[in-house]
Order: structure tokens, then sequence, then C-alpha cells
């Protein structure tokens, strides 16, 4: 995402699609480094053949950085 100072950022979101393409029931979760991302949902389990949207979004907290390069990572286990 890019923008000014306090915003707003374009995209201000993403959707990650997770499958589970297994033949056992997948337990997963999703985590974040950094505060100003927001994830939801953060785990669940899924069955055989089974998906779920996860949304990545930017935060009000994204809004007091200041110009400048800001790394975040989301994590899927």
């Amino acid at each position: 995402a890019s923008g000014r100072p306090g915003g707003p950022f374009v995209p201000d979101s993403c959707t990650y699609v997770l499958t589970n393409s297994g033949a056992e029931v997948l337990h997963w979760s999703a985590t974040q480094n950094v505060n100003w991302i927001t994830l939801d949902p953060v785990g669940g389990a899924l069955a055989p053949g089974e998906s779920v949207a996860v949304e990545m979004s930017l935060n009000e907290q994204a809004n007091a950085y200041s110009l400048g390069t800001q790394l975040g990572f989301v994590t899927f286990s």
C-alpha cells in the first residue's frame, strides 16, 4: 500500500484465500508482526476442499507513521 502520512492508503486492504487441498482437517492461524495490520479471521479449521478468505487491512495505527517505508509481515501457520 502507499499513501501520504496520515493516510489514506491505497489499497487499504487485501484478501488471502486459504484452501485445504489435503485429505485431513487443517487447523490454521494467521499472525502479524506490527500493530498497524488487522487480520480477520485469525484462525480456524478447514475441512478437506474447504476455503476461507482472510482479510488483511491497515488500521488507524498506520496513520501515525511519517514518510518512509514501513515493513510488516503476515504469517500463516
